[in-house]
């Protein structure tokens, strides 16, 4: 099938790309493009979904996508992301009204009725979003259809939409498809197709596009749709491989339009993979951090009043943000959340609607809302509700030669330090095996009921470090900035002074310093505190002040405001 780019179809004089283009739609070639360019198909369908849905493109070009579009949902699920945005634009096949649809459209082959709502079930079965995407109203005069294998395809539909069961699918079945015999197409649709999209998986010789991708982001076969310019992240997140396989683990589960309850240590990285999948993707990411005290109203919204008497207005939450709009969407630490907030996310989860009671109705999510979940690594009930309804992802921890690796790239002027800040990192997290402290049941103890210390703390001292070899130290202010930076970021929060002190003079020893230095710092030294016009210096930290004086009450109205307050 040739195709005609025109001045609007966003391809220009990209040759290759069009000829593509063309393949992919033509139903005798689609078969070798989908099986020779899998790691491109992503860019390639929405380049073909531009094209398809320029003004004025042709309607016989839009039923080949559709058709298209059946076929790749069944030969890769990931690919579902990327459909639901396109799809919303595009009228499905019985819109209009007429019991048949080539009395309203031009068709290429007779078939072409039949094969269209068989694509429009496939899509169906893998885009539940489907649903409330398009209106599916119209597609009841099709049951009484000339051609019974349509009838058949219709009942499927419906089956999906109403989840009926096999006793009503059998009376549907007996009442339009009377004294025809449907089971062939039970094979054909159930058996023999799943024969055929197997043979796309089949290995054969890969072919990459020379352009580059402008419309995906990709990493290793996990490929998302772009929303706009990736976002530069100022925390530049090293790709090793423990991080490299969260990320993926991440990709692939929104690919498949599933929500993501994330599982993990405190400072693993939960939240820095969302918020990186969002920055390549060119997604702003809404975060809410929840907690027993959370009102589930400020989430979907509630009604606030104005400066007249008697007036209120309504005020969307963050999450009816989110599922209206279509963004992302990342929920912390939802292992503490009320009863109340599980229960408005659980319709969500399962159906993708969204119970608004003080607006008395539904909202169905936007093409593109994403929700993900953060957890703490104990299992809790909240998670126990969830699980079934959510693609949970363990994160993983860093291994140690990948922590010395992240901390060379990202901090190169802590290069010849990094194996002393690994050993200062190994006295908090696993001190029984570091140190000979006398007691080490009481030890061990202490610091697991005490705030616990993740990588998160570590990159914060490192960051700090950093910051502090730029300003060009002696050696004797480096190794005392450097230890006393240590002791407020891993040891402040150690309950038990005796043992705050053995590792505090632990990490003294490592970071070479005296005992006597240590002892000073922990138990003697009194940091300066001055009071400035710009803010306000405790010892090595500066904290900004802006001074805003309060408005006093009127004393006089011929008076200017300024000319009464008593200004220093």
């Amino acid at each position: 099938m040739e195709v005609d780019p025109g001045p609007s179809s966003g391809l220009g004089d990209q040759s290759e790309l069009l000829s593509l283009v063309s393949q992919l739609l033509d139903d005798t070639t689609s078969h070798t493009i989908i099986q020779t360019y899998r790691a491109d198909l992503p860019e390639l369908l929405h380049h073909t979904a531009q094209f398809v849905l320029r003004p004025g493109g042709q309607q016989h070009e839009v039923d080949r996508f559709l058709v298209l579009c059946g076929k790749l949902v069944r030969f890769n699920r990931n690919l579902v992301q990327h459909l639901e945005t396109w799809l919303g634009q595009v009228t499905p096949p019985w819109a209009g009204g007429e019991t048949e649809p080539s009395m309203k459209r031009c068709r290429l082959e007779t078939s072409l009725d039949t094969e269209l709502m068989a694509s429009c079930y496939w899509l169906l079965s893998h885009c539940s979003r489907l649903q409330s995407i398009w209106s599916w109203a119209e597609i009841f005069p099709l049951l009484t259809s000339s051609e019974m294998e349509m009838r058949f395809i219709v009942i499927e539909i419906l089956r999906l939409l109403f989840t009926l069961s096999e006793t009503r699918v059998g009376q549907l079945r007996s009442q339009f498809l009377a004294g025809v015999s449907w089971s062939a197409w039970v094979l054909k649709y159930h058996i023999k197709d799943m024969v055929t999209i197997s043979m796309l998986a089949q290995d054969t010789t890969q072919q990459h596009m020379e352009q580059e991708k402008t419309k995906v982001v990709t990493l290793e076969h996990v490929s998302l749709a772009k929303v706009g310019p990736s976002i530069t992240n100022t925390q530049t997140l090293v790709e090793v491989n423990s991080t490299k396989e969260n990320l993926m683990a991440v990709g692939s589960a929104v690919s498949v339009g599933q929500p993501v309850l994330l599982v993990g240590e405190v400072g693993v990285g939960k939240t820095s993979l969302v918020m990186e999948w969002g920055a390549r993707t060119g997604r702003e990411v809404l975060s809410l951090q929840v907690s027993d005290n959370t009102d589930a109203r400020l989430l979907v919204g509630l009604y606030r009043c104005t400066d007249l008497p008697g007036q209120f207005v309504w005020e969307e939450g963050l999450l009816t943000r989110a599922v209206r709009g279509g963004a992302w969407l990342l929920i912390e630490d939802i292992d503490r959340a009320p009863q109340e907030v599980v229960a408005i996310l659980t319709p969500l989860v399962q159906e993708g609607i969204l119970t608004v009671p003080s607006l008395g109705g539904q909202i169905r999510a936007a093409p593109g809302f994403q929700l993900f979940l953060t957890q703490r690594e104990q299992v809790g009930s909240v998670r126990e509700e969830l699980a079934k309804l959510v693609r949970t992802v363990t994160v993983t921890s860093l291994k140690q030669e990948e922590m010395k690796t992240v901390i060379r790239t990202r901090f190169p002027k802590l290069e010849n330090l990094t194996e002393k800040i690994m050993r200062m990192f190994s006295i908090i997290t696993s001190p029984q095996d570091h140190t000979d402290y006398p007691d080490q049941v009481k030890l061990v103890n202490t610091l697991r009921s005490s705030r616990q210390v993740s990588v998160r703390d570590l990159v914060k001292w490192c960051t700090r470090a950093q910051d502090t070899f730029t300003r060009n130290p002696t050696s004797q202010q480096l190794a005392e900035i450097l230890y006393q930076d240590a002791v407020d970021i891993f040891c402040r929060f150690i309950p038990d002074r005796n043992i705050r002190t053995f590792i505090a003079q632990e990490i003294a020893f490592t970071l070479n310093i005296s005992k006597d230095q240590a002892a000073f710092f922990s138990t003697v030294h009194k940091p300066a505190i001055s009071l400035k016009s710009s803010g306000l210096q405790v010892a090595r930290v500066f904290v900004p002040l802006s001074f805003s004086p309060p408005s006093p009450p009127p004393l006089r109205r011929d008076l200017p405001c300024w000319s009464r307050w008593p200004w220093p």
